[in-house]
Parts: C-alpha cells; sequence; structure tokens
C-alpha cells in the first residue's frame, strides 16, 4: 500500500523509513530534495506527480512542513484529491489553526494528528494524538497503529483525542509540560555544578540514581545523553552555547494559559527562561555586576544536598503536570470536547518526549478515579508536596542566596505558598482597580458587586 508524505525533512525522512519497515510503500512530494534515502522511496517534485503516483488506489497523505506554509499546503492538497482520501497534518500546528484547517478540507477527509516522539519516534516508533471526524480515523488506525510505540499496558501509543484541532492542543499542552521539565533538570544542574561545585561525573551519578526512584524519564536519559556526550573539544556541554530555542509550540501554550486566565507557571516560566536565555545583548549588561559562587563545601555538606534531590525531582515533576493537566481539563469546559485524560496519559506513555515514571503515576491514579478530578485533590499529590516541600523550599533558597537563576523552583514554590495561603492579598489589588477603573469589588459575606465612592476621598 502506498502512503504519501507532504515534507522530506528530519521527520518525513525517518517516517518514510519506518513505512518501509513495516512493508508500506512510501511516495514524498518535497521540492528541494534531490535524492531519496532509500531507493525504494519514490520521490516526486511535482504536486500533480505525487497525486499521479498513486494511480487508481485511495490516497493516505502525512503532511510534515513546516507551520507557517501547512496552510497554503493544505489548500493545494484538498484541491487535488478525492472524497474518498485522506490528509493528516502531522506538523506541529496550533489548535485554533488546526480548527480553521478543518473548515477549510470542507468535504474532504482531514484529520489533525499530534505527533511526538522527534526523529527517533518517527523512526522506530512515535506517540499519536488525532482528532477529527472519528469514522475518517478508523480508516487509518491500523496504519498509525504501525508506526506507533508501545505504551504501558502493551497496546500501541494510539488515541482518538476528539473533534477539530483538540489532537493538537492536547499536543500543545505536552510540549509546555516538556519544556518545564527540561527547564527542572537544568535548574537542578546549575544548583549543582553552579551552586555546590560538583563535577560533571557526580552529577551523572545523581542524575543516574534517579532513574530507580520513580524519576526515570526519557527527558532524564537525554540528559543524561548529553552530559556524557564528548567531541574533539572536550566535554560537549562545555561547548554549547549558552542559550535555548523554541519552535514556538511553547509559546503557544503560554498565551492559552493567560487567554484562559489559568495557572500554570511552570510551564510560563520556562518559556520566558528560554526567551531570556536568548537575550544575549542584556545579559551581557549584567554579567558585568552580577556576583559569583565561591563558596566551598565539606563532602558532608554536598552528600546532604544531593540526597533531597530524589525528592525534588519527585514534587516538581508532578507538580508540572498536575497544572499541564488542569489546562486539559478547563479545555473540556471552554471547548465543549470529551477529552479523556487516562486515554491521553496512555498515549503520552510510549513513544513520547515526555514518558516516564511521572506519566505512568498519573495514568494508573486516573484509572482509578473520574477523569475529570483536578490531579492536586488526590490524596497522593497532597502527600507527595507536604513531605517534601521544606526540601524544595531549602534547596530554592540556597539557589537565590547563591546567585544561581531557578525561575521555575522559584515559581512552583510559590504557588504551592499561594494555594494553601489564608490571604493573598489580591484584595488590594482588586480595591484599587475600582479606584481608578470603578470595575468594583465584591465582599466576603456576599456575591454581589460592591463601588466605594472615591470622590468623597
Amino acid at each position: 500500500m502506498k502512503i504519501g508524505i507532504i515534507g522530506y525533512g528530519v521527520m518525513g525522512k525517518n517516517l518514510a523509513l519506518n513505512l518501509l519497515d513495516k512493508d508500506f510503500e512510501p511516495v514524498v512530494y518535497d521540492i528541494k530534495i534531490k535524492n531519496p534515502s532509500n531507493k525504494k522511496i519514490s520521490l516526486t517534485r511535482n504536486l500533480f506527480d505525487f497525486i499521479e503516483a498513486f494511480g487508481n488506489q485511495k490516497k493516505i497523505i502525512f503532511v510534515l512542513v513546516p507551520h507557517k506554509v501547512t496552510k497554503e499546503t493544505l489548500i493545494k492538497i484538498f484541491r487535488l484529491i478525492n472524497q474518498e482520501d485522506i490528509v493528516l497534518n502531522l506538523g506541529n500546528s496550533y489548535f485554533k489553526d488546526s480548527e480553521s484547517f478543518h473548515k477549510l478540507a470542507k468535504d474532504k477527509k482531514f484529520l489533525s494528528v499530534g505527533f511526538s516522539g522527534g526523529y527517533q519516534g518517527a523512526r522506530t516508533g512515535a506517540s499519536f494524538m488525532v482528532s477529527g471526524n472519528r469514522s475518517t480515523y478508523k480508516e487509518v488506525i491500523e496504519i498509525l497503529k504501525n508506526l506507533a510505540a508501545k505504551d504501558l499496558t502493551g497496546g500501541k501509543s494510539v488515541a482518538y483525542i476528539g473533534e477539530g484541532g483538540s489532537g493538537h492542543f492536547v499536543k500543545m499542552i505536552h510540549n509546555g509540560i516538556e519544556y518545564a521539565l527540561m527547564q527542572l533538570i537544568a535548574e537542578v544542574s546549575a544548583v549543582l555544578i553552579d551552586g555546590l561545585h560538583i563535577d560533571y561525573d557526580s552529577l551523572l551519578k545523581v542524575f543516574d540514581s534517579l532513574k530507580s526512584s520513580k524519576n526515570n524519564s526519557y527527558l532524564l536519559n537525554a540528559a543524561i545523553a548529553v552530559i556524557e556526550a564528548k567531541d574533539s573539544e572536550g566535554r560537549l556541554i562545555c561547548s554549547i552555547s549558552d542559550n535555548a530555542g523554541q519552535n514556538g509550540t511553547g509559546s503557544w501554550t503560554a498565551n492559552t494559559i493567560l487567554e484562559s486566565n489559568l495557572d500554570a507557571s511552570t510551564i510560563i516560566s520556562a518559556v520566558l527562561f528560554r526567551n531570556l536565555s536568548s537575550n544575549t545583548n542584556t545579559r551581557n549588561y549584567f554579567k558585568k555586576t552580577s556576583p559569583t559562587t565561591l563558596t566551598n563545601f565539606s563532602r558532608k555538606e554536598i552528600e546532604n544536598k544531593t540526597k533531597s534531590i530524589k525528592e525534588i525531582f519527585n514534587l516538581s515533576e508532578r507538580f508540572i503536570f498536575a497544572q499541564g493537566i488542569n489546562i486539559i481539563l478547563d479545555s473540556n469546559k471552554t471547548n465543549k470536547w470529551d477529552l479523556d485524560i487516562q486515554d491521553i496519559l496512555r498515549v503520552w506513555s510510549g513513544g513520547s518526549i515526555i514518558r516516564g515514571d511521572t506519566v505512568n503515576f498519573f495514568q494508573k491514579i486516573y484509572s482509578q478515579n473520574p477523569k475529570d478530578c483536578n490531579p492536586f485533590s488526590f490524596s497522593e499529590i497532597q502527600k507527595i508536596n507536604e513531605e517534601n516541600i521544606d526540601k524544595l523550599r531549602e534547596f530554592t533558597l540556597f539557589a537565590i542566596s547563591n546567585s544561581i537563576p531557578v525561575p521555575l523552583l522559584t515559581s512552583m514554590l510559590s504557588d504551592i505558598d499561594a494555594y494553601g495561603s489564608r490571604s493573598l492579598w489580591t484584595k488590594l489589588i482588586q480595591g484599587q482597580r475600582d479606584f481608578f477603573g470603578l470595575h468594583g469589588f465584591r465582599k466576603n459575606h456576599s456575591d454581589s458587586t460592591f463601588h466605594y465612592n472615591w470622590e468623597d476621598e
């Protein structure tokens, strides 16, 4: 069976090879590639030739192009395919754009697919979050299962998420969680290397210990691989430029959080810190005045600090996921979707970039509880927070006192304090809003809106 791929970049190339392994015949369209990586892959540089390559066969087409050209690519494809053909957008798309793409398809069969796993997942097994018409999904589910990784239940990491662009919405939240988890690993590394002055081999031992403490994950292992890597200049981590890029999915998540009036500061702080890291002009001004850490610590002091890392990761990873899950739960109300958080966690458990012990932890809890439960209501989460908050506070204060930036840890600590605080003093803010804008305020004993006569003051 022939399967079409539009876009022969890193992801498209590896997906084509995966298709070959599963006895499919990849037909590729890309105007920039001269020769395919495998002679069994049919390459076309003209859309008409691409369509003709299928003959009379029903066309299943995967679109893997940059977000900025997705719309124009889909318009061209929709004009050329028949009503029985199916187009799947596997690229990173903002979920609201995906909603518009479904309208653009009109009577053509079209699915939005959140695709996680990177180029390795494309090659050996990825995670697929599919949305659109359910009957259309049923027509391609077996193909996607062939390309998917195994989930924690032994099944395949493929799930029907819901209507419209909900698949890309779930993938967007996945990416926000991914940003926060990567920031967590980076901040802990900064404290241990720049604060405690341990060496990289010692850092690797700390991370390796996390793998057997219910904190193992794909991203942790990726960090270990980066720290272990060496080239002609020595340890690779020492020569990588100290600024992190992003492809925009993190910003989409942060904007959605703000537009929805939700609280997920772990994700937002991770996105903003990447922006700050790339602001080299401003960073250069501050480097001239920022203090450096010169304190020497005894072996016992270092051991005491590093012992708490397991508990800090245990709390932090689960807190990050809980905030991300709450965004998904809220979207069910605002977008009138019927998202199944247990199934989403299942599909994240295999092949996805955020797979690991924490996904499995939440999947197990939600298998025993209603799918619309706030994750912070679970006794397991409350126990983890209560048992580890003091260690998180001590670790965070150590970082701050030694001039080490830890925006995710500080925002998370502040959130925990705020959630449990009897008073946030936002009443003063609301009073000011009434003072200059007559926005009104509510009183403790009433749900009515009040105004104060400020002109008499």
